[in-house]
């Protein structure tokens, strides 16, 4: 519904009814449909602003506590292989009705001298999804390892910042961080309180939000601590890949109490 730009407040008020009218009178799966259309912000204030029973229809959810994914992490940039990207953390999708991932951090780089550090998000294909179909691997799909880039972010600042990365996950598909500080010398990011923020899809009942804070209230899905904090080989210690299997398990329990209790 558009509302013409020279408009009295008394016809924005006549639209907003119509808009509402109208989305009322679609069935739940397109209302949803529409949401999906939708950046965060904007279809938590569609739910929000619009009637009883379209915010029962879209059932959004933020699952809450937001995940911590990362404490504090230094990557330092080597000489001759600091421009090559470096994974890092796998990124939990919890649920297969997701709106939206965002991610917030805070971050730098070294604090003088020339700026080359980048945080990339790369998708790849889950275990037993189909392949590419023999799609010749790009120069970029090469650099991640064969994955494909959903975001690339600008050049880290000197002073800490924050940064946020909002994307739309697909189902058959898992998603990394990739961090490059930058090569010559001299070059690193300090990342600090990556947190993961899920907008879902929910049931009537929230299923999915309750079922997600019972786990983390129980220390199933937890966040990262000061011992899994490190520097620049990420992810390669036996702590670090117990949690990564951990996490990769509990997301994937989490899926199936849903599908069971949506069934039931």
């Amino acid at each position: 519904c558009c509302i013409p730009v020279e408009s009295t407040g008394r016809e924005c008020a006549e639209w907003h009814r119509e808009c509402n009218m109208t989305l009322q009178s679609l069935p739940s799966v397109l209302k949803r449909k529409i949401a999906s259309f939708l950046d965060h912000k904007s279809a938590v204030r569609l739910s929000k602003t619009g009637s009883r029973a379209l915010h029962s229809d879209l059932a959004l959810s933020t699952l809450s506590p937001h995940y911590e994914l990362m404490f504090s992490t230094i990557v330092h940039g080597e000489e001759m292989t600091g421009d090559v990207p470096v994974r890092s953390v796998r990124i939990p999708i919890f649920g297969t009705t997701v709106h939206t991932v965002v991610l917030r951090c805070r971050w730098k780089d070294q604090g003088y001298g020339h700026r080359k550090g980048l945080l990339y998000i790369v998708a790849f294909d889950s275990p037993g999804a189909n392949d590419n179909g023999g799609i010749l691997a790009t120069e970029e799909a090469m650099a991640f390892d064969g994955g494909r880039v959903v975001y690339k972010s600008p050049l880290a600042n000197h002073t800490m910042e924050s940064l946020e990365i909002s994307f739309v996950p697909n189902v058959d598909e898992v998603y990394h961080v990739y961090f490059k500080p930058g090569g010559g010398g001299g070059h690193l990011l300090i990342v600090e309180d990556l947190y993961v923020h899920t907008l879902v899809f929910d049931d009537a009942e929230r299923t999915l939000s309750k079922a997600y804070g019972n786990l983390h209230r129980l220390g199933v899905i937890g966040g990262s601590n000061d011992e899994d904090s490190d520097e620049a080989s990420l992810g390669s210690s036996t702590s670090s890949n117990h949690r990564h299997k951990d996490l990769v398990f509990y997301t994937n329990l989490l899926k199936l109490v849903v599908q069971v209790c949506s069934s039931s």
